[in-house]
């Protein structure tokens, strides 16, 4: 037996049906007039009016992108800058691949002259259109901002981890001498550590540090200045850097290794560097030698005239050495095997994977591992890039260029160091060492 469908139900169905394709035919008519009546707003400058129709029409629009923007432009008009900004991050999130609202919203955030806004968006807004020419104009005007935090210290050395060791005046002796302390400060400039050391040295721990206190003892001890670890059997001359478990400690004028708990090895050396990545230099009978952290052995023999060490110690850095031989300087692997076929008057050791600095012709540049010029020498002096920066010398001043050769901070310093990640650098003025932030760096993140 057939079962019979309510008539009522039809006529429901039917009555959807016709409701449905009267829609259909009546949606672009409806969105039009919802256009219409929002540019005749427009000319009269009702705006509000006119974003209301707008805002009716795009719900006939699939692709509603264009009414967003006009709507953002009626809201500008208006002044309303925070809703401007709301919108176009919404329009961003729902078409990343489009520049118009990152367009808009650049010029918001540089006119709120907020750079911890700005410098996060022009990153992401670079990296996505990379042809941009508005984003990389931008960018660089950024790049040339930058604050000098004045702090006079007699000297400052690298920051890593956020710190850096800096050395003031302490007292005058009773014969007039000045003597000077070490103290361990932040990004900022304030203290972390000032226990009045007369010497401090990094070691690969972020919070332990290799000291010597008033009486010359060498020990390392926490950021507090609780000891971790000493040997009172051993009266050394000088430590430096531990890292990798290993740093040079100097008694009687020789070279040792001494281990993390202060334990000085048998072996001697003329001179041998801190360990990275696995490797270093040692130096015996004025030659030098790669050497090895496993089985803390040469694996070179004693042939090159000079290796030289970065800012931090290392002589291994960018899975090579700067070597000395045959009266020019190299770039060579860990195997001693060089890596280019021509040679340069004077190197600098890299600070990172990023081009070191390199001598011919009695200028400076640029050059990479296996030896090409990245930055055809032309100054006075240079120094590693580091996070896309590098302190250059020029008129008897240092300042930095960025990896396509322009200065974005004017040289105006007497000495000037590695940038950091968070775009940090010591920097001596007038007065004693200061402390530069590059803010394109500094709110990167």
């Amino acid at each position: 037996m057939k079962r019979l469908i309510p008539a009522g139900l039809i006529l429901l169905i039917i009555a959807a049906w016709v409701c449905t394709v009267q829609a259909g035919h009546s949606g672009p008519k409806q969105m039009k007039q919802h256009l219409q009546a929002a540019e005749k707003y427009e000319e009269k400058e009702l705006y509000l009016n006119a974003i209301k129709e707008y805002m009716a029409a795009r719900e006939f629009m699939k692709d509603d992108y264009e009414i967003k923007m006009k709507v953002i432009g009626l809201y500008e008009k208006l002044g309303e800058e925070n809703t401007c900004i709301k919108l176009c991050r919404q329009v961003i999130d729902g078409t990343p691949d489009r520049p118009e609202a990152y367009e808009k919203l650049l010029k918001y955030y540089s006119s709120q002259e907020s750079n911890r806004k700005l410098i996060p968006f022009i990153y992401t807004a670079k990296e996505r259109f990379p042809e941009n020419a508005v984003f990389q104009d931008k960018f660089h005007e950024l790049e040339k901002i930058y604050r000098i935090s004045e702090k006079g210290f007699d000297a400052l050395f690298e920051f890593e981890n956020g710190m850096a060791v800096a050395e003031r005046f302490a007292e005058i002796t009773e014969d007039g001498k000045d003597i000077t302390e070490e103290i361990v400060i932040n990004e900022s400039g304030f203290k972390a550590m000032d226990i009045g050391y007369s010497k401090i040295e990094f070691t690969d721990k972020q919070d332990e540090f290799l000291v010597r206190d008033e009486s010359g003892s060498w020990k390392i001890v926490n950021q507090k200045g609780y000891s971790l670890a000493n040997n009172k059997d051993v009266s050394f001359d000088t430590v430096g850097r531990i890292s990798q478990g290993y740093g040079a400690a100097v008694t009687g004028g020789t070279y040792h290794l001494v281990n993390s708990g202060m334990k000085v090895s048998n072996n001697t050396w003329d001179d041998i560097g801190a360990f990275h990545d696995g490797f270093t230099a040692s130096k015996k009978g004025g030659k030098w030698a790669l050497f090895s952290l496993d089985g803390l052995k040469e694996i070179t023999d004693y042939t090159f005239d000079d290796v030289k060490e970065n800012n931090f110690g290392y002589s291994y850095m960018n899975e090579c050495f700067a070597v000395k031989k045959d009266g020019k300087y190299w770039f060579a692997d860990k195997k001693g095997n060089l890596l280019s076929e021509e040679g340069f008057e004077d190197v600098k050791a890299f600070e990172s994977r990023q081009p070191t600095a390199a001598m011919a012709g009695g200028k400076w540049g640029f050059a990479v591992s296996d030896g090409r010029w990245y930055l055809e020498p032309q100054y006075e002096d240079a120094r590693p890039f580091c996070n896309g920066y590098a302190p250059v010398k020029k008129d008897g001043l240092w300042g930095y260029i960025n990896k396509d050769n322009e200065l974005i901070v004017e040289p105006q310093f007497q000495e000037a160091g590695n940038v950091t990640e968070r775009g940090i650098a010591p920097v001596k003025g007038e007065n004693g060492w200061d402390i530069l932030r590059l803010d394109i760096l500094y709110y990167k993140k």
